[in-house]
């Protein structure tokens, strides 16, 4: 691990040395041409929890306001430098909001989330620091839905030379949450104030186990390609092996921590036909995970089968219905971060219902463009989801409706609605009542 890390940082040094020592005209101009982008936010979020089993009834909302400023300087040599800027600021947060949101939401400070350089040769593409990834890595994916999002640190290689083809490849070191509560260890503090998560050797899984948060690691690697070269099919696969995890587990004795390596596997396939003014989609895709060592005690060394069949572009119509089964014994880890996102999850939510073990899941849902229409710039969209937790008797109900407006006379403001009620019961009884609307408000610059 030590002669990985001396060789992403002497590839750092020699390439600053390199463009170091190049006419400083010519460096000045990849400085003063470089793309300065920019985007305000303000996200309301207003949550109601009601568990009567728990004796549990709670209400909270939370304002948060933000600002992400990235600049990236022009080629110089194949050479690029590129850095974001994030903040959030929530002014007016309660008690209530505090404990509710910490883990998520609530949080002021601000982080350098990007700090990169990166090269081009041809059709290959090296990127070395912190950096957003997900673009091409499912299972490497940093959450973009709330104020701060998700980065990692490390090393990136997208490769497109070979003819229809994304290969990459790379290492990723250290991790940064959307707020220090979500970098803990634990899944919740109460009472305890939040702030900017900062780049730590910890990493959150998407799972559905709360034993499993934001936890230790020594470094992960990444191999992925994507292949278009079979007609109207697109053929994606991802790795990741995750070294070195420790966490707390029901399994060892209090207060002992146990390790292991985690790997994690994905597989989808997505087939379009064009059709007399419309298309259809036919998809379908597995997740795995496998707990090593003494993690192997832990119940996620399980899959996720998802298939999905679409209508798009119909008349501004879209439609989807999906079904999602996971493995008896074990439930699955999806995605190394917050992002990952199977067939039958919602966006509030999550896929954490669905990817338990033991579980069939269902999802429909329909789209509506209303450019259509003459509403230039307005979609909405409704879904139900329904999910069926054998081994536990739980079943969880979703209602999902959205709304999104990118404003026509104004480039680059644009608002969002999303309201989701999900009712969960055991034995016929409700255990769980969660209603939650999100509110975005952006301007991109």
């Amino acid at each position: 691990m030590k002669k990985i890390r001396c060789s992403l940082a002497a590839l750092i040094c020699c390439s600053m040395a390199t463009t170091s020592g190049l006419a400083s005209d010519s460096l000045r101009d990849a400085f003063t041409n470089g793309k300065v982008t920019g985007e305000l936010k303000a996200y309301y979020f207003d949550l109601d929890v009601d568990q009567p089993s728990r004796d549990v009834d709670l209400a909270a909302s939370i304002l948060v306001t933000g600002v992400k400023l990235g600049y990236k300087t022009d080629s110089y040599h194949g050479f690029k430098l590129g850095t974001t800027f994030q903040s959030s600021y929530a002014p007016f947060a309660d008690d209530d909001a505090k404990n509710q949101f910490g883990g998520d939401m609530y949080g002021s400070g601000a982080v350098l989330s990007e700090a990169y350089l990166e090269y081009n040769l041809n059709k290959t593409n090296i990127k070395v620091g912190r950096q957003g990834i997900g673009r091409y890595t499912p299972l490497v994916r940093g959450s973009r839905s709330r104020m701060i999002e998700e980065s990692f640190e490390g090393a990136m290689v997208t490769s497109m030379e070979v003819p229809q083809t994304v290969l990459l490849a790379g290492y990723i070191s250290k991790f940064q949450a959307r707020t220090t509560v979500a970098g803990n260890e634990l899944k919740s503090i109460a009472n305890i104030d939040s702030s900017i998560s900062k780049f730590e050797k910890k990493i959150v899984f998407s799972n559905p186990l709360t034993i499993v948060k934001a936890v230790p690691f020594d470094g992960a690697y990444t191999l992925g390609a994507i292949n278009k070269s079979i007609p109207n099919t697109v053929l994606v696969g991802n790795y990741v092996r995750i070294n070195d995890v420790e966490t707390l587990t029901n399994y060892t004795p209090s207060g002992v921590m146990a390790k292991g390596d985690i790997d994690l596997y994905y597989a989808e396939a997505l087939y379009t036909i064009p059709m007399d003014g419309y298309r259809f989609g036919l998809d379908t895709m597995y997740v795995g995970s496998h707990m090593g060592g003494e993690l192997n005690a832990i119940d996620l060394s399980g899959y996720y089968f998802g298939i999905r069949a679409s209508i798009k572009d119909y008349k501004g119509f879209g439609a989807q219905i999906a079904y999602g089964t996971t493995s008896e014994d074990d439930g699955v880890i999806d995605s190394f971060g917050n992002g990952g996102m199977v067939y039958t999850g919602t966006e509030i939510g999550g896929p954490i219902n669905e990817i338990a073990k033991d579980t069939d899941s269902y999802i429909i849902g329909l789209t509506y463009d209303f450019n259509t229409i003459g509403w230039k710039g307005f979609k909405s969209g409704i879904m139900y989801g329904y999910a069926e937790q054998d081994f536990s008797d739980i079943e969880s109900t979703s209602y999902v409706f959205t709304a999104n407006y990118n404003v026509p006379s104004v480039k680059g403001l644009s608002f969002e609605l999303h309201y989701e009620s999900m009712t969960q019961e055991q034995n016929s009884e409700d255990i769980n009542q969660r209603d939650e609307l999100r509110f975005r408000a952006r301007y991109r610059f």
